[in-house]
């Protein structure tokens, strides 16, 4: 049986969620996904597909130089982040409306 290989992409995706590995382990898979290449687009669309901008973001941003990421990708990386975290806020921000409406009409929400 053929064993398929996740893309560099996903695998960075998958790395950079990994709560198990010790922080210099993860450092180190971190600068081998990135030394073989990948497609920094098709990663920040993969992560913001999944709801792992932030996550990513984190993971990537603080040594970024060290690991050679590009800035372009750091940069559009804190741009996605920042438009879901105001996306996030709106949201809420019309929870709050909606949650006021209904204890004025006298209902329970959770």
């Amino acid at each position: 049986m053929r064993r398929i290989s996740p893309s560099a992409e996903a695998e960075l995706l998958l790395t950079s969620i990994d709560v198990a590995s010790q922080p210099a382990e993860k450092t180190a898979r971190i600068r081998q996904i990135v030394g073989r290449g990948l497609n920094w687009n098709s990663l920040v669309r993969r992560a913001s597909a999944h709801r792992l901008v932030g996550l990513l973001s984190r993971t990537l941003e603080g040594e970024a130089g060290a690991l050679g990421i590009p800035l372009e990708a750091v940069a559009a990386l804190r741009l996605h982040r920042l438009s879901h975290a105001a996306y996030a806020d709106r949201s809420i921000s019309q929870l709050a409306v909606l949650m006021n409406d209904f204890h004025r009409a006298g209902v329970a929400a959770l």
